[in-house]
């Protein structure tokens, strides 16, 4: 099963890990596991140009770890806000692939 947690500091988004692999099918052929993976680099790509370099990432592919977490919030409101909803965005489109393969995918959110 495939894990994301998102954690939250002063209403502002700080966190988020994704771990473990979706087990739908065998690899290659995890339509969950493609769907997790498109949404979160999506998201991530985004994120990443968006707050510049007040962020540390790490990743095990192998493992199916990744770690993304906002170290420095020196950015405009404006920006702040879109990151918000970039995240939000991001949880909302995990929660609908946690309702269609609740065994394979749980989203937990921290505030």
């Amino acid at each position: 099963m495939t894990k994301a947690k998102f954690s939250y500091q002063n209403h502002d988004f700080h966190t988020f890990e994704i771990s473990g692999h979706a087990d739908y099918n065998e690899e290659g052929l995890d339509i969950v596991c493609a769907g997790i993976s498109a949404t979160v680099i999506t998201s991530l790509n985004l994120l990443m140009k968006l707050i510049g370099h007040s962020y540390k990432f790490n990743e095990n592919q192998e493992e199916g770890y990744m770690h993304f977490e906002v170290t420095a919030y020196n950015f405009d409101q404006e920006t702040k806000d879109f990151m918000n909803l970039v995240v939000s965005n991001l949880i909302e489109s995990l929660q609908e692939i946690e309702e269609m393969y609740p065994n394979h995918l749980k989203v937990k959110i921290e505030k």
